[in-house]
């Protein structure tokens, strides 16, 4: 089978980078939509071990994302009277500060639609981080170079991978615990919306270790359970890069009253995580909007928020403007075509109608003479007639060299004749004729032939078609 063909602009093959903070540093790495990263490093912090290596390279990467440890981050339940998001980021302004755990530091914030209640209200998860931990973070980042777009939890990012694989489509609340190496977090997922999260540090690979994850887990399950969600039948799934997680699992299932299983592989990142992840859509109408459910937690300071939404929103008004002018580009240009086609066009039919205007003329000329020739074939009268009696009455001396009958009936005679006196002595004998009326003179001239002198006349009559004349 030949493979399928996809298309190289796709926004799952861009490259995204992942930054995850950590007590010695940060953790790079870059994932292009496969099921590893394709780069990772580690940056130590300048405080722990001198400065920043100028030598550090980071290949390009269209969004960057950084992570924080969930337990650097403090979560808070309330319940609101709004749907939209913007109805309850307002509110929130206000809420923040009595839900902060210490009013001596400043704190970054963000929050979740977990869920919407038949009275209208909508249950929030709001999401904390000490701003100075952050603000620690996106310096160093900064020092090599990156200004992170997306500044999230490990567990929300967990949540929006389980998310993006859809593995939590339809299943009700289940539970998913991430062991690492350093942390262990802990996710609660009502459908495909995140409505719990919790995250503990814990060290080395040991027993103690172990112990230390399943109590964590424990009493991350305790407190979930407090939160009045009905979580009878919770089936945890437990996976991470630890190396005691299968362990983990089998303790769970033992000791926990829940049941437990080990995790699939890791769901891959793409560039369509991070955009799903910066977008905040309108989650009170889930029937419109397909990105209703996306978990959104961005605790990027809200200067940096702010100012990422102007570049975003002159970015898309600069889009619509290129839109617009290739619209335009293109109209004129059809215009252009359009123009250019009609002018080819009456240039071939005037040269056509140049070629057969002397057709047409002479056709013209034709038609005339058929339509005579028809209407005197269809009169009483024929030229035969005319000419004949014409010679008969008039005198011998005359000369006619010339006789024509137009459309209004009207004769033309032109004769010649050697007196003057004979051009006038033919008007009554053809007033006389059968065939002529109203016979008149229109000129007489006198012209010199070879020393004789002849008279150039003309007589114009009318036509006499539906009867002949009754003689006296």
């Amino acid at each position: 089978m030949k493979p399928q063909r996809t298309s190289v602009f796709s926004i799952r093959r861009k490259k995204i980078g992942l930054i995850f903070v950590r007590e010695q540093g940060l953790d790079l790495e870059i994932w292009n939509g496969r099921s590893s990263p394709c780069w990772s490093m580690g940056v130590v912090h300048p405080e722990r071990n001198g400065q920043i290596s100028e030598t550090v390279k980071v290949p390009k990467a269209s969004r960057w994302a950084l992570i924080l440890p969930t337990y650097l981050c403090a979560t808070r339940h309330i319940q609101l009277p709004a749907s939209r998001p913007e109805e309850i980021a307002a509110m929130l302004e206000y809420e923040v500060p009595q839900l902060v755990p210490c009013q001596t530091q400043s704190w970054a914030w963000d929050f979740h639609i977990a869920g919407h209640n038949q009275d209208g209200t909508s249950q929030i998860l709001v999401v904390l981080s000490p701003l100075s931990r952050i603000e620690s973070a996106m310096a160093l980042a900064s020092a090599i170079g990156i200004e992170p777009d997306l500044v999230t939890a490990r567990a929300a990012l967990h949540a929006a991978r389980l998310n993006r694989r859809k593995d939590t489509a339809g299943t009700g609340v289940s539970g998913h615990t991430h062991w690492d190496y350093d942390s262990i977090d802990f996710v609660a997922m009502d459908g495909p919306r995140l409505v719990f999260m919790r995250g503990s540090r814990t060290r080395g690979q040991n027993s103690r270790a172990l112990h230390r994850a399943e109590a964590e887990t424990v009493r991350s399950i305790s407190v979930f359970r407090e939160q009045a969600i009905d979580a009878t039948e919770l089936l945890i799934r437990v996976g991470g890069t630890h190396p005691e997680v299968s362990r983990l699992a089998e303790r769970l299932g033992q000791t926990a009253p829940v049941s437990a299983d080990r995790a699939k592989a890791p769901p891959v990142c793409d560039g369509a995580l991070v955009k799903d992840m910066l977008r905040r859509d309108n989650a009170a109408r889930p029937w419109r909007n397909r990105h209703a459910h996306n978990v959104c937690v961005n605790l990027l300071p809200k200067h940096r928020k702010v100012k990422n939404q102007q570049v975003r929103r002159r970015r898309e008004y600069l889009a619509i403007g290129l839109r617009v002018c290739l619209i335009v580009l293109l109209t004129l240009l059809c215009l252009q075509i359009g123009v250019r086609r009609e002018t080819h066009l009456l240039k071939q039919y005037r040269q056509r109608l140049a070629q057969i205007a002397p057709q047409a003329t002479r056709l013209q000329f034709l038609q005339r003479q058929l339509n005579m020739i028809q209407a005197q074939v269809q009169g009483s009268v024929s030229m035969l007639d005319i000419i004949g009696q014409m010679y008969e009455i008039l005198p011998q001396d005359v000369t006619i060299h010339y006789l024509s009958i137009d459309q209004n009936q009207q004769v033309v005679i032109r004769a010649q004749a050697k007196w003057l006196s004979q051009a006038f002595d033919c008007i009554d004998p053809l007033e006389q004729s059968e065939y002529l009326s109203n016979v008149r003179q229109s000129y007489a001239h006198l012209r010199e032939l070879e020393g004789q002198i002849l008279i150039d006349f003309e007589l114009r009559a009318d036509l006499q078609t539906d009867s002949h004349k009754e003689t006296p």
